[in-house]
Formats: structure tokens, C-alpha cells, sequence
């Protein structure tokens, strides 16, 4: 039986983690609305504590535990403008990485709806795991070889005295194609390209916004998320964040918060090496105060928050030609692609005739560059 200082640190740390959750200065990061308001990371947060609820092993509760006060400072180190904290979070709310990404990548890998299909067959008819993968769309194929720089078939070993043993040659093959799509990332919904697009510039740059460098919300997305609604999981609602339809709500202005005591079981851990992470989190101090705290959220001057959606875009691709699901497998079809001019350090990206600076900004910067390199020399 757990005891009541259990439960009471375990609440803490919960209202603690919706309450840095909701202050993240990214909407679709912090917000999403499907059926009822909800958001990413507080989604995440919940399930979490949802499927840990009913745990009786006292080893699992205390790396469950390690586990949240991890994620909690991460958000923390967020809110307070810590880049790589921020960028990890913004990476997992529009599909850089973890289950987003997975759902993003799953039109894509989907097999051909075309009903002249067919599977390949197994190397051996009688055993069916020995099937070779089956083939890729096209935009897949092109964003493998673009972005990897990879071949889309592995070089097979060669045996000297015998032929390579066809489970084997399955394996090999599918192993590759895993290490592949494991990589591989996709372009986002048109919609929400735009969207990162405007945050990544400043309002007094106008910029010529992406037209066709992804698929529509509705047409590659829509419906699947449509047929998740009946299931009775939590699997519905990845991708729901994205929908450029969700209802938006402002950032909190306050972080409301009830102060962290230390963990119940924080004695009865012996100590570790040094180099673990139990031990490392418990020596990180928290406050032994049991009231409130209200104080301020930290401000993000606005040359941060474009750099951040900047370095975002970079690591997003874009493709011309993905209309519908079913325009993946089409044959004949021209995938371009290229990097959305308002990413940081992109090479696409051209100066405007309203963004070219003034001639005289020319000339005093190019003579403060003369007087520099004559002071240094």
C-alpha cells in the first residue's frame, strides 16, 4: 500500500507539469482542440500518469517518478528560454521526432490503394515472413534519396561458398528499409507550413509564403484523424494539435505552481555511480515549501521566437506534388524538392526589392567594415 506522502508528491509533480505545459509560447505546442480543448504536451502529461496509475512495483514507481521531475525540468529550462530544451519540444510537436513524426509518416508508407497491387511474394511460398518489403511511393523515394543521400537497397553480402540463404536476404532487406524510414522526414500540412512560415519572419518583411511545398490538412489527414474519433484510445488525437481548424487559446501570463517537495523515496535510494540519471536528478535541490507560487512568465523577446521557428523550418522539407494519398502512388508525377524560404540558412533564400537595404545603409556598413579591418591591422 503506497503511503499518503506518495500521493501527495505525485499530485504535485502532476499540477506541476500542467502548469509549465500551459505556459510554452508555441500555440500548437501548448494547445489542441479536438472534441474538447486539450493540449500536447498536458495530453502527453496525462496519459502518462493515466497508464502509470495503477503501478505496484515500488522499482517502477520510483524510475516513473525520475522520469516526470526529468520531463518537469525540461519544460522548465523551455519556459526560461533554455534553446535546446525549446527546440526538443517544438521537434516533438510538429513531427521532428517521437509519435508524431509516426503519424505524419503513416500515409505514406501505407501499401498501394490501387487495386491492381499485389504484394510481393515470399522467397519461400511456404513460409511468409521471408517476403521482401514491399516497394515505396514515389515523394518517398525522393525524399530518402534527397535528404539521406542513401541507396534505397542495401549491398547484400556475398558468400563465397554457398548463396546467401533467402531468410537472411529478407532480413537484410527489411532492416535497411527500417534504419530508412526511420530517418526519413515528411513535409507538413500546408497549413501549418504557412503558419511557421509568418512566425519566422518579421511582420515588417514581407515574404512570398510557400504554395506547394506540402499536402492540405483535409486531404492527407483529415480523414484518418475523422476515423480515429470512433476508437476509444488515445491515439486520435496525435496529430490534433496540427489541425489548422483547432481553436487557439492565448498564453498565460502567470505560473501558477505549488512548490516541489523532495520525493518520498529520495532517502531510500542508495547511492549510484555518478553517472546515473537517479542519482543525478536526486541531486538536484527542490523546495520543501508547500504554498503556492505566482510569479511571472519569462518573455521571449521576438528575434528569439523567429529564430526558433527559422531553425524549425530548416529541418522541414518541402515537395511539390503531394496533393492526395492516392496521388502518392501515381505514376508520372514530378516531386520537386526544396527548403521553405524562411528557414535560417537557406539557400533559396532571396532578398525582395522591399527588403533591399537603402544605399546609404550600404555605405555606412561597408565603411565601418574598411575601419575595422584598418584598426585590427
Amino acid at each position: 500500500m503506497l503511503s499518503t506522502t506518495h500521493r501527495q508528491y505525485v499530485l504535485a509533480l502532476y499540477k506541476n507539469l500542467l502548469s509549465e505545459a500551459g505556459v510554452f509560447f508555441d500555440d500548437r505546442a501548448r494547445l489542441t482542440e479536438w472534441c474538447r480543448v486539450r493540449m500536447f504536451m498536458i495530453r502527453r502529461v496525462k496519459s502518462r500518469f493515466r497508464q502509470c496509475q495503477k503501478l505496484n512495483d515500488i522499482d517502477r514507481i520510483k524510475n516513473k517518478i525520475t522520469e516526470g521531475r526529468k520531463y518537469l525540468h525540461g519544460i522548465e529550462r523551455a519556459n526560461n528560454n533554455d534553446q535546446k530544451c525549446a527546440m526538443r519540444i517544438l521537434r516533438a510537436a510538429y513531427g521532428r521526432t517521437g509519435k508524431v513524426r509516426h503519424y505524419l509518416l503513416m500515409p505514406y508508407i501505407d501499401t498501394n490503394p490501387s487495386p491492381d497491387y499485389k504484394p510481393p511474394e515470399p522467397f519461400y511460398a511456404h513460409i511468409p515472413h521471408t517476403a521482401p518489403p514491399p516497394p515505396l511511393c514515389a515523394p518517398l523515394q525522393t525524399l530518402i534519396k534527397g535528404l539521406q543521400n542513401k541507396k534505397l537497397e542495401p549491398e547484400l553480402p556475398e558468400s563465397r561458398y554457398k548463396p546467401l540463404h533467402l531468410g537472411r536476404k529478407a532480413n537484410l532487406l527489411w532492416g535497411w528499409r527500417s534504419k530508412l524510414i526511420s530517418k526519413v522526414q515528411v513535409p507538413l500540412p500546408m497549413e501549418i507550413l504557412n503558419e511557421l512560415e509568418l512566425k519566422a519572419t518579421s511582420p515588417i518583411v514581407s515574404i512570398h509564403q510557400t504554395m506547394d511545398g506540402g499536402p492540405s490538412w483535409e486531404s492527407m489527414y483529415g480523414t484518418r484523424q475523422r476515423r480515429y474519433l470512433s476508437e476509444e484510445s488515445d491515439n486520435y488525437v496525435h496529430l490534433s494539435h496540427l489541425d489548422p481548424n483547432s481553436r487557439l487559446i492565448p498564453r498565460r501570463k502567470l505560473r501558477r505552481s505549488q512548490s516541489l517537495q523532495s520525493s518520498p523515496y529520495s532517502s531510500q535510494i542508495s547511492t549510484k555511480s555518478p553517472f546515473s540519471v537517479t542519482s543525478m536528478l536526486d541531486l538536484v535541490t527542490e523546495s520543501s515549501e508547500t504554498s503556492n507560487v505566482i510569479r511571472a512568465v519569462h518573455s521571449i523577446k521576438p528575434r528569439q521566437l523567429r529564430r526558433y521557428y527559422q531553425r524549425l523550418l530548416a529541418e522541414v522539407p518541402c515537395m511539390t506534388g503531394l496533393t492526395t494519398q492516392k496521388a502518392l502512388w501515381e505514376a508520372g508525377l514530378r516531386n520537386i524538392l526544396f527548403t521553405s524560404t524562411a528557414a535560417s540558412q537557406s539557400t533559396q533564400r532571396l532578398l525582395m526589392g522591399d527588403e533591399m537595404p537603402s544605399p546609404e545603409v550600404i555605405e555606412k556598413a561597408l565603411s565601418k567594415g574598411k575601419k575595422s579591418k584598418a584598426s585590427k591591422s
